[in-house]
């Protein structure tokens, strides 16, 4: 099972635009890309534990291993939470845009047995609303 969410960019669990989504290892480095940056240092700049926030984008790592997109594929269920507004135009390339490698999260579509989990915000942009369950 995968458990995994999609970045302002269109990332999925760190497999940024620029990664090799043809990796064949289950775990891998990335350079995290500077948009993805931006959106960690915005989503921990209010959390509620101040040892979690970072002071300035500076702060936020630039490097982490993560599962790669074969390792999120090969999974029998993949789980993907995207929630809030600022992840709408992600979640419309993904789902009404062509699956490419530019798209990281578009490579989700490919999966037999995906579910995504997106509120109002996340899913006001699509042109082709999913089937709610």
């Amino acid at each position: 099972m995968a458990c995994i969410g999609i970045g302002v960019n269109g990332h999925v669990a760190f497999n940024e635009p620029h990664v090799d989504k043809r990796a064949p290892r289950f775990v891998i480095p990335v350079e995290i890309d500077e948009v993805s940056v931006r959106q960690q240092y915005d989503d921990y700049k209010a959390h509620p534990d101040p040892a979690a926030r970072y002071a300035r984008p500076a702060d936020v790592p630039r490097r982490a291993l993560t599962v790669s997109c074969a390792g999120i594929l090969a999974a029998d269920r993949i789980f993907c939470i995207v929630p809030g507004a600022h992840k709408a135009p992600a979640v419309r390339a993904m789902w009404d845009g062509p699956v490419t490698d530019e798209l990281p999260a578009s490579l989700l579509r490919l999966h037999p047995h995906t579910t995504l989990y997106l509120d109002a915000a996340s899913a006001s942009l699509l042109e082709r609303p999913p089937r709610l369950t």
